[in-house]
């Protein structure tokens, strides 16, 4: 490292040093006499923290649904978020598909009899 050369006398050095030692001083003798310090009591509390953001939003549990037949919905027993229990009605299909489909599934019993005997 190289010393500057304003400091290689040893008066320099020592004016340098007294000037240092009065700059670091300064603040505990022109400082405050007595150090204040401001205490709060910690207390026990909710932290709210409010996110803004964009997505698409997904349920935690998705549960499909299967049908034995399709057809048009005559009345809706459940509402949208309601809980339901297993075996539970949620909706009753209008008969009017269910009845002409049985009528049309009876009849091709009856050909299928008559075919076989």
């Amino acid at each position: 490292m190289k010393i500057p050369s304003f400091l290689k006398s040893t008066r320099n050095k020592v004016l340098t040093g007294i000037g240092l030692l009065v700059i670091v001083s300064l603040p505990f003798f022109f400082g405050k006499d007595e150090l204040s310090a401001r205490t709060v009591e910690a207390q026990l509390d909710n932290l709210e923290q409010m996110i803004s953001a964009t997505g698409r939003v997904t349920s935690a549990q998705d549960i499909d649904l299967a049908f034995d037949n399709s057809g048009k919905i005559n009345r809706i027993y459940v509402n949208v978020g309601q809980k339901v229990l297993q075996g539970q009605i949620l909706i009753k299909l209008a008969m009017d598909d269910l009845t002409a489909l049985w009528q049309r599934e009876s009849a091709n019993l009856k050909i299928a009899e008559t075919r076989l005997n």
